[in-house]
Parts: structure tokens; sequence; C-alpha cells
């Protein structure tokens, strides 16, 4: 088949076979090593983020690479993405076929060494509090997430390869009978099919749908497959220790460092919860603000948990504030107990906490000219601490502008109330309020950055206007209709160097990188964060 034979080897023969096999998981291995290596000393050596460091022909090539082919949609990928994907695929290719000469199950077994050998990266990528952190400068969102999803489709679609030849060889031999009910064939089988499940489960719709089906069957299936594939072959072995021993040490880090406490629920408005959660003074780590932290609800959802930016945290209070938007699932659920209880709503909650909020970030102060804060309704959650941390560094709140776009003044409310940086976030926000309407359909920018014609009459201008002034929110610092996002760019990123942090919808951190990869190409120092979660 293909140029390929079935070939009956002498033991010296297979022996040889084996050593090649073997070799072929050693390299990839290795190759892993010498990419993460060159990684962290990139990183280390011409910082992104140190634009007085970075050379201008790096920074337009590393724009030009991550920029995606298309802005209209999050699954878009860049030419870096696809060039990592297919180079990394081509090479374990080219370790598969290069001592096969034409032995036909040299190259079936090469498959599946070859997808067993990335098993150890590939649970490195899924940890929560992976050591990989510290060459991709984030957590498990970003990059590590979409490096974990492009690998596991390579290891999918090189252990598919293995199946299939596998099956041809079985049908051609006349073994399907016989060698296919054996047990170690039928427990490659079933690892094969829950993998198969796994990976249809992974669809980014299935993943935006049915989310909660796609957590559990990803935690449960997984583990499934450590004693199906180590019963499967006794070659794969080392790999699979390796990475069960990874997974277990991820797992039982989170367990350990859980806190179980309770949390007050308000709703705000009719698309805008806050969550008060209490936080005992004897936490060792407390929460840093802009960190993400994963809320399970026992009484809500106990088999999954949903990531949050930790808007504010008060030692002295001894509490953490959320803010989040009202969609489909644990946020609406919660909506419903607070609606339904005129009191002060308290449920038990698990908390893991500290993850995102890259350390190296702390220093972007002393790195750029100016700072550019942007922020789309609740994505103020993560701009408001960013305000209070510059508001306590010398010389860097006057270099910094913070644009919030909102659909009604009630974004607003929880960050001129009860936030400890409340004073500063009246005298620095420029507020845009782009639209009143409950009945707007959410597009990929986000209900915040949408037009609204419901602003224009004057009296719904005065009473707006009014509300914010109650909230101590000048009018001269309220817009009414969506910020010209080219423009605030263009006038801050003139003669120097400007860090961009971006949280809101999707369509709002792509247009950012679109404008600024625009400004880069031009020959500005432009560099740019967007908040993001994990999906």
């Amino acid at each position: 088949m293909l140029g390929y034979a079935y070939r009956d080897l002498s033991e010296p023969e297979k022996d040889a076979r084996r050593h090649a096999l073997d070799s072929v998981g050693h390299y990839i291995v290795l190759s892993q090593l010498v990419i993460l290596i060159l990684a962290a000393s990139y990183r280390f050596a011409f910082c992104p983020w140190r634009p007085r460091v970075q050379s201008a022909f790096l920074r337009k090539l590393e724009w030009r690479l991550m920029t995606p082919f298309s802005w209209a949609s999050p699954e878009s990928k860049s030419l870096a993405d696809w060039g990592a994907r297919w180079g990394w695929f081509g090479w374990i290719l080219w370790l598969v076929l290069r001592e096969a000469g034409d032995d036909y199950l040299h190259v079936t077994k090469a498959f599946g060494m070859a997808a067993a050998a990335n098993f150890p990266m590939h649970m490195l990528l899924s940890m929560k509090r992976s050591p990989l952190r510290y060459v991709f400068s984030v957590s498990y969102e970003g990059e590590i997430n979409h490096l974990h999803q492009g690998l596991g489709k390579i290891i999918h679609l090189l252990l598919c390869a293995h199946a299939m030849l596998y099956l041809i060889f079985f049908w051609d031999t006349s073994r399907m009978k016989t060698r296919l009910l054996e047990y170690d064939v039928l427990c490659g089988v079933a690892g094969f099919i829950f993998l198969n499940i796994i990976v249809t489960a992974s669809y980014p719709w299935v993943r935006r749908s049915y989310h909660r089906i796609f957590y559990i069957l990803h935690t449960t299936i997984s583990p499934l497959l450590f004693p199906l594939l180590f019963l499967h072959v006794s070659h794969l072995r080392a790999y699979l220790l390796v990475s069960l021993a990874l997974f277990i040490f991820d797992r039982l880090r989170r367990t350990l460092t859980r806190v179980q406490t309770t949390a007050t629920v308000h709703q705000l408005s009719d698309d805008i919860l806050h969550l008060t959660i209490s936080l005992h003074q004897s936490v060792f780590t407390p929460p840093r603000p802009v960190s993400h932290l994963l809320l399970t609800i026992p009484g809500i959802s106990p088999w999954t948990s949903n990531p949050f930016t930790v808007a504010d945290f008060s030692r002295a209070a001894g509490n953490v504030q959320i803010v989040a938007r009202i969609r489909n699932g644990t946020t609406k659920r919660l909506a419903s107990i607070a609606a339904s209880s005129q009191e002060e709503t308290k449920i038990p909650v698990v908390l893991e906490m500290n993850y995102g909020a890259c350390p190296n970030y702390r220093h972007l102060h002393s790195q750029f000219d100016r700072i550019l804060i942007i922020a789309g309704g609740v994505g103020g959650a993560f701009a408001v601490p960013w305000i209070k941390y510059l508001a306590s560094t010398p010389n860097a709140l006057a270099r910094t502008r913070l644009i919030w776009a909102m659909r009604d003044v009630a974004t607003l409310c929880w960050a001129v109330s009860t936030s400890t940086a409340a004073d500063v976030i009246k005298e620095k926000a420029e507020v845009f309020l782009t639209s009143t309407s409950r009945n707007q359909e959410e597009t990929d920018e986000g209900v915040e950055m949408q037009e609204t014609h419901l602003l224009s009459g004057g009296h719904d201008r005065e009473e707006t206007v009014a509300q914010l002034e109650k909230l101590g929110v000048g009018k001269e610092r309220v817009t009414l209709g969506r910020p010209d996002l080219e423009a605030v760019l263009k006038e801050i990123a003139g003669g120097g160097s400007v860090a961009v942090l971006v949280c809101g919808p999707w369509g709002l951190g792509a247009g950012v990188k679109k404008i600024a990869a625009a400004r880069v190409k031009m020959g500005e120092r432009v560099w740019v964060h967007v908040e993001e979660f994990g999906s």
C-alpha cells in the first residue's frame, strides 16, 4: 500500500525497528525542550512589553506573524498559528517516515509513538498552573490554551492515522476476528473512541453552545485514557506515567488551594451581577486584583467552575468583589436567586484563586511613555484594579487614560460606590454611554459598542448625565455614543511608546488589535494586551 509492504522481520530487525520507534519519541521530546528554550530566550531578551529593548524590526515582524487572517471571527488563526501547527506536524511526519523504509508496520507504530510522545507537553499545556506560564507570560489563558487546542488536534490526527493503518492491516491479513478482539487492541479501540468523544465536544461551536457538556466530558473522560493506553502497549508507558504524574499534581494542587466560603449576590441591573465573596484573614495567598479566580457554586453547578476577574479585594473588609454580565447558565441562575429574595442572598461557593495576572505587567508604567486602558461594560472589572495600582505608583496615573464604554449607568455604579478606587475612577474615567435598550441583540463587539438612537432625545440625554453627576462623574467626561478608538490611539501613540490594555467583548479586543497593528506598521511603538479566558 502506497509503496509499503507487510514484512516478516527477523529478531535483530525487530530490535532495530523498536530502537528506531523509540528514537521517534525521544526526538519529539527533545525538540519540544529546544523550542521552549528558544521561546523563553526570545521572551526574556526581546520582551514585547519592553519597547525600549525590542527593535522596530522585531516588533513589526511579530505583529505581522500574529495578525489573524480575518478580524471578523474569533476562530481565525494567524500566520504564526498555522506556521507553528503545520511546522510541528511536518517535523513529526518526517520523524515518523525517516527510518521506515518500506515497512508498513513501522509507519503504523510510529504514528502511535509520535502521538504518545506529545502527551506530556499536552498535559503541561492543560495545567491551570502550568510552569509554561513563565515562558508565555500567561496562566492557562490565551497562548497556552490555544497551543493546547492545536497540539490536541495534531495528536488526534496522528492517532487517526495509527488506527486507520492498523485496521487496514487487520483486514488485509484476515485478523479482524482474532487480533482485533484481544484485550490490548480492545483497550486501544476504547481509548480511541473516548478520544473522539473529547475531540467532538471540543469543537468551538460545541464549547460555546454547550460549555457545561464540554467541560464535564473533558474532565471525566480524559483520565480514562491513562489506564486504557497503559494496557494497550508497554512502549508508551513512560510518556503516560509522566503525563499522569502531571495530571495528578495539577489536580492535587488545585484541590489543596481551594477555599470554601460564602458569597453575597446583588443584581445591579437587568444584565449585571455584583458578588461580594467573604475571604477569611487566614487565607495564605489572597487574590491579586486583575487576576482571575475560578468560582464553583455547589448549589447550582457543582461539576463546573466559571472564571471571573477579581474587580477588587479588601484585606481590611475581608472580601473579594466580582462583577459579571448576566448570560445563560451560572450567571442567569445567580440572577434568579438574587431576584427571588428581597434581602441579601448568601450562597456557599468554592474558590480557586490567582490565575492570570502576569507579574511582568507590574512594570508597564516604567517601560512605556503612556498607558491606555479600554474597557467594555463589565470589562471595567479589569480596568478598575489597574487604575488603583497606577494611582499608587508615582507619576504613572498622569500618563494614563481610561476609556470605558457601557450600555447604561448601572455598569459604573459598583466602581464609584463600592470600589476602593472610586475617587480615582471619577477623576480619570472617560465614559461612553452607547445604549439604554434591554432588547438589543448582542454581536461580537458587544452591546457596549453598538450605536443607539435611544439617547438622541434631549430628555434622555439630560437624565443620563444627571445620573452620572450624582455618582460624581462630571458631565465633561461623558460622551453619548461609541468611542472612536482609532482617533484615540492615534492621539495617544504620537511620539512615544504606548501600552494598551483591553477587556471587553471579543470584537472590542480584535478591533483594538487591528488599529494597533496599523500603527505598528507605521513605525510606532504600541503593545496590546487583551484580557481573555481560555475556552
